[in-house]
């Protein structure tokens, strides 16, 4: 990795870090409802609810195991998730979906409704960080590298100097450059 990618990474890393800060910030401060009291009372509420979004909208099959599995949880752990959401509204049987390892589940309309509002805050939160520019920038500029050829770790600059002129001949001598692989050095 060169300089600058370095430093752009550096840079994002700080604009990712603020990112992060906000949202932590943002859900300590969204408390108002018992939704988002319990959706943001633990890293793995909020991420069962991400779950139960994206199952709403693309027929994930997300059997209690499934949740338990993806989040790290026992079954148990998810299981009582299910069911308390169950009972407040939030999340509902996926009825569409017929697995034959149980019963599915996905947010509900009133959880959805919900999530929106979070993409709002998300967006917000980028938009106020230089996070999307940073790695855009990192984005480009790896895409530069590849583009020229020097996108591969394997590959570093190897240059055959000669001084500009060869004062014994007088003549101009060219500085070539060129790119060997590191195994042939």
């Amino acid at each position: 990795m060169d300089n600058v990618e370095k430093e752009l990474r550096t840079q994002y890393g700080i604009e990712q870090a603020k990112h992060q800060i906000a949202v932590y910030k943002g859900r300590q401060t969204r408390m108002a409802t018992p939704l988002q009291r319990y959706f943001n009372s633990s890293p793995a509420r909020n991420t069962f609810a991400r779950q139960m979004f994206i199952a709403a909208h693309v027929k994930s099959l997300y059997t209690k195991k499934a949740i338990a599995e993806e989040l790290g949880i026992s079954w148990q752990a998810a299981h009582t998730m299910v069911e308390e959401c169950k009972a407040s509204g939030w999340v509902e049987v996926d009825e569409a979906r017929e697995t034959g390892k149980g019963a599915t589940f996905k947010a509900s309309p009133t959880l959805v409704e919900a999530h929106n509002w979070y993409i709002d805050f998300h967006i917000q939160t980028v938009n106020e960080t230089g996070t999307r520019y940073y790695i855009n920038a990192l984005d480009e500029y790896r895409r530069g590298k590849r583009q020229a050829g020097l996108d591969c770790e394997s590959i570093t600059p190897s240059l055959d100097y000669s001084p500009d002129t060869d004062k014994q001949k007088g003549k101009h001598v060219n500085t070539n450059v060129r790119f060997l692989r590191t195994a042939d050095r």
